[in-house]
Parts: C-alpha cells; structure tokens; sequence
C-alpha cells in the first residue's frame, strides 16, 4: 500500500467506530466527518499534512477494496480490510515468505538428499543383480 493511502485511510480509521459507520469526505475543510444523527457532536479528523491528492488516494484505497462509496463519492464506508490493515499485511508477508523461501529450499534440500542417496544404493544395485 501506498505510504500516504495508508496514513489517510489511518486518519479516517480513528473517527470510525465499526464497518457500519458512513464517513464524509469534506474538501472544503480539509478532514473527515463522521455522519451521526442529529443531536450528537461532530466528530471528524483532519487530513494528514503531508497527504497531497486526496482524491486521487481515496480512489486508489476504493479500488483495492479498503473503503466503499456510499451513495456517491463523499460518503464512504471502511471495509474490514482497512480496519485490520495490519494483520492482513502480516499474514501476506508469511506467506510469501513460505512460498518464495520456505518451500525452494524443502525442495532443494529434499532433492539433494534423494540424489545423494541414489548415488550411493544404485552402485550397490547394480552389483548385486546377476549377470
């Protein structure tokens, strides 16, 4: 993921409360709101500094399956992707380290083993079958 995809995604996670909760986009002011009925504060968080295309991040996390619109581009809602970003990205790490490290290496040791051993026991094979 992109560094600052991730520190906005961050920011909207510390206003949400659950998957259900619909976040507005506010350009105007620079943050985001979350949407609650009336009578209850608002609550919003503001963009990070160094954060410069907004839009363009936005779009960036919808299309990897982080947030989904909500009845239009201004409203979004986090997936459970973005809310344990973490873990995921942990258990991929694993399982490319299994698949690109682990698993060559079984393989080489394995095929070694197997070579060695016909190396040695095939001579003796051949030896002992009658002529």
């Amino acid at each position: 993921m992109l560094i600052q995809a991730k520190k906005l995604m961050d920011s909207a996670i510390k206003i949400a409360n659950s998957e259900n909760d619909v976040i507005w986009i506010d350009y105007k002011n620079n943050r985001f709101s979350l949407v609650q009925d009336s009578g209850k504060p608002n609550v919003f968080e503001p963009f990070p500094l160094e954060v410069k295309c907004v839009q363009g991040l936005i779009e960036y996390l919808k299309e990897n399956g982080y947030i989904v619109y909500q009845s239009g581009k201004n409203h979004f809602r986090l997936t459970y992707k973005s809310f344990y970003y973490n873990e995921i990205h942990k258990e991929e790490i694993r399982n490319n380290r299994k698949r690109s490290i682990y698993i060559p290496l079984c393989v080489a040791i394995l095929g070694n083993i197997a070579v060695e051993f016909f190396k040695n026991v095939l001579p003796l094979v051949l030896q002992s079958l009658p002529e």
